[in-house]
């Protein structure tokens, strides 16, 4: 192969640190008729099926003033990034080695992959979520604190971009305070209309997205492009745009109108999903030989930008799984399986989980805070610690979390059936140890010819 193993597994996404995901933006929601003290997601969007897409806050309504102190988030995360590297640790120490021969890899490469996960686990990145993250009053005193500690953090807002384009005053804080990144959704647009936004200027961009419904995608895809104009050069800049029905037949060319209009800018593509909420399948027939295609180009990419610079987020491990998805399922199992039904599970990944969410609970709440619970983010019935508050936890009790998230699945009444959401399955360990066993085959046949074994 011309590049050579240790460049593929850094370059890749193979190897990668941990990450958190924290809803930053939980509170009381006051949408549901006598519900008391009810967590919900602030959003100033309300995404619902006429803008063609559910969003899981949609109508939450929450209020701004509920939401948990800059303090305890920042907190919370440090508490869950320490727990994160030590359990790295302990499974590279005491369990890679088994994974490793499991997983057939050769030991020669083993060892490199080993220490390049040692060396990848210090800093965390940590995306601040929501909701709109953007709106919590103390979002850039987080990202303050977090850069305190120098190396420990990369700090990612993803937002709508509503806040930028809404209050100038706000937007020019964020821009200035010390985040890293700030992910945007870009997935609302054909290309054409991205053409024709990026030739406006900022003021007519701001007219014409005050005349969409709050209710429609589009509306965010307006942000985002607004968002991205004002932030290049001085904040980093990454797009995410999900792949469905409505834009699979001319995806390249979103991406590509993207990548002329934002060549610094990242592109994370990744497949829609509906398994979250035990929906139908995402995708029909129809689709099945755009998406296998689409999948093929990624590959190629992944493997293309090597020792280059990076039109796409490193995850050739993600496509290769989706590719093992067509190779090894038919018909509406394969269709479900695109729309992350029993693709990956993060319970089934253990120690080797190289993520954590902290969110909102599916309960209500009497602690006087709200947020801060272990779990998931688009199904708290699973794996969602109810009854206790990442600030508040111990170093023992994450660390129990993470070895126990399948006995908490066990438990769920209705446990999720998996997804394939590509920055919780973190790296190639992670993806691997939880992926569905029937895939194994496959995917481990695409990793030989990909990587080399």
């Amino acid at each position: 192969m011309e590049n050579n193993v240790e460049q593929l597994f850094q370059e890749t996404g193979m190897v990668g640190g941990p990450g958190i995901q924290i809803n930053a933006v939980v509170g009381r929601a006051c949408g549901a008729a006598g519900a008391v003290n009810r967590e919900g997601t602030y959003c100033d969007h309300h995404c619902t099926s006429e803008g063609n897409y559910v969003c899981p806050v949609a109508r939450d309504y929450v209020e701004l003033t509920s939401l948990a102190p800059a303090r305890y988030l920042a907190c919370g995360i440090k508490n869950a990034a320490q727990a994160l590297r030590q359990s790295r640790d302990i499974f590279l120490q005491y369990s890679f080695d088994d994974y490793a021969v499991d997983s057939c890899i050769p030991q020669e490469h083993a060892g490199v992959f080993k220490q390049l996960l040692w060396a990848s686990g210090k800093k965390v990145d940590v995306n601040l979520f929501g909701g709109e993250a953007g709106w919590h009053p103390g979002v850039c005193e987080v990202v303050s604190e977090l850069k305190k500690e120098q190396g420990g953090f990369t700090v990612i807002l993803t937002t709508t971009g509503s806040p930028l384009i809404k209050n100038k005053k706000l937007g020019e804080r964020i821009l200035s305070s010390q985040l890293d990144l700030i992910a945007l959704s870009a997935d609302g647009l054909s290309a054409e209309r991205i053409h024709e936004l990026c030739a406006m200027d900022l003021e007519g961009i701001r007219r014409e997205w005050s005349t969409i419904p709050s209710c429609s995608q589009e509306k965010k895809a307006y942000e985002a492009i607004h968002a991205a104009k004002v932030a290049k050069g001085r904040v980093s800049v990454m797009f995410n745009v999900v792949v469905h029905p409505g834009n699979i037949g001319e995806i390249m060319k979103i991406l590509d109108a993207l990548d002329q209009h934002f060549p610094l800018a990242k592109k994370n593509p990744y497949f829609a999903q509906s398994s979250f909420y035990h929906g139908d399948a995402v995708f029909a027939k129809e689709h099945e030989a755009l998406l296998e295609k689409f999948s093929d180009s990624m590959i190629n990419e992944q493997l293309k930008q090597v020792g280059q610079s990076k039109k796409f987020v490193p995850r050739l491990h993600y496509w290769l799984l989706q590719k093992a998805a067509f190779e090894t399922f038919s018909g509406q199992e394969l269709r479900l399986a695109l729309s992350g039904y029993g693709l990956w599970k993060c319970y089934a990944a253990g120690r080797a989980n190289a993520y954590l969410q902290i969110g909102k609970s599916g309960k209500a709440s009497d602690s006087g805070v709200f947020g801060g619970h272990l779990g998931c983010f688009w199904n708290d019935e699973t794996v969602t610690l109810d009854d206790k508050q990442v600030w508040s936890m111990s170093n023992e009790e994450i660390h129990e979390y993470l070895s126990n998230q399948h006995v908490l699945a066990q438990a769920a009444a209705k446990p999720c059936p998996g997804c394939s959401m590509p920055r919780l399955i973190g790296n190639a360990v992670s993806m691997e140890l939880g992926m569905n066993p029937a895939l194994k085959t496959k995917y481990l046949q695409l990793r030989k010819k990909h990587v080399g074994f």
